[in-house]
């Protein structure tokens, strides 16, 4: 190869390099300065210039096959292994002249935008040049003057071509707390807009409090048609529920979300709720009337009768009836069945049994 290659345990390298990422970042290696010369970098490559000397202390020339290498661990034993902390790397043929590498780290392999993102570990750049063994120690890569602020941004005007401000695309500063001003925010009454709380329909419907509304209302403006409205209880599969029946146009009650009973029929009286729920089911009564249950779930009405009769049971329901057992006549009970068979009496007439 060279005299640089058989030799390499004996030659001296004296490195200087100055690296620029799109961030600011720099390469600064340790040992004699050389000359250096300035150029255009771009933003996504790390622009990479360095000296390199032969034994003699002379310049080298010649075309050779460089690896470079970024690590967030250093290199001090040549016997170790040059793979650990490894984050990016690229090999490429670069010309030297005059001892001058000057070169572009990631047009062969481009470095990841993130690649120096975490601020807390240092980076380390490895040179392995042919087929020689990774130089060492690796050089460590600090930050230019000029970038140090890159870390916190303090007076960044723009941020992937946005900038702060009111416009559309705009990056928008938080105010007092962390909190939106309310001018950024899509407040109003038509669509897509943000209710604030001072607005008057909050309090007409939406809410109990701060309100003397005697209306509330959900889904407002929403008919239901056919479809039922409900009030579930819990997320079971067997919640409580009240519902509007829209079909039946009444109110039912569920204790498992599945079978419902009515309330009460709406717009009718509250005595027509049925006798399962402790009303009559009956809408009217005439004065004397009486009720008895008819069956288990059925409450009856039992006309007031005429003057004289006496209740009594037919076919075990109550009736009316002008006789009890054949020996009811007029108003005359006979004596048999508790009566005296007399219809009047005489101011002081005795009654007695004759047998």
């Amino acid at each position: 190869m060279t005299k640089y290659v058989t030799q390499k345990n004996k030659n001296i390298l004296i490195l200087f390099l100055v690296a620029i990422i799109g961030a600011g970042m720099s390469i600064w290696w340790q040992g004699a300065l050389r000359p250096l010369f300035a150029y255009a970098q771009s933003l996504d490559q790390i622009s990479l210039s360095l000296s390199l000397y032969d034994a003699k202390n002379e310049a080298v020339n010649g075309t050779f096959d460089i690896r470079f290498a970024i690590y967030t661990t250093d290199r001090k034993d040549a016997n170790s292994p040059d793979t650990v902390g490894r984050l990016w790397e690229e090999t490429k043929t670069v010309d030297v002249r005059g001892g001058m590498i000057d070169t572009q780290l990631g047009d062969a392999t481009a470095i990841p935008q993130n690649l120096f993102s975490d601020s807390s570990r240092d980076y380390y750049l490895g040179i392995k040049i042919g087929t020689d063994s990774e130089m060492i120690p690796r050089k460590k890569i600090g930050s230019v003057p000029s970038a140090t602020n890159a870390l916190s941004a303090s007076d960044a005007k723009t941020l992937a071509g946005k900038a702060v401000g009111t416009a559309q695309g705009d990056i928008a500063l938080l105010g007092n707390g962390g909190t939106f001003a309310l001018n950024l925010l899509p407040t109003g009454t038509g669509t897509n807009q943000l209710v604030i709380g001072n607005d008057g329909r909050l309090h007409q419907q939406n809410t109990d409090t701060g309100t003397d509304s005697q209306t509330f209302n959900l889904g407002s403006g929403t008919s239901l048609h056919a479809a039922n409205f409900d009030l579930s209880v819990s997320s079971a599969s067997t919640k409580p529920t009240l519902r509007y029946d829209a079909s039946a146009n009444e109110w039912t009650l569920s204790n498992d979300g599945s079978v419902f009973n009515p309330i009460l029929t709406a717009g009718a009286p509250d005595s027509l709720v049925a006798p399962s729920r402790g009303g009559t089911g009956l809408s009217s009564y005439e004065q004397g009337d009486m009720l008895y249950a008819q069956d288990a779930t059925t409450i009856a009405a039992l006309s007031r009768g005429t003057d004289g009769q006496v209740l009594v049971l037919s076919g075990g329901l109550p009736a009316w009836s002008s006789s009890i057992g054949g020996h009811w006549s007029g108003s005359t009970i006979d004596v048999a069945h508790g009566g005296t068979g007399n219809t009047a009496f005489t101011a002081g007439s005795v009654i007695f049994s004759d047998g």
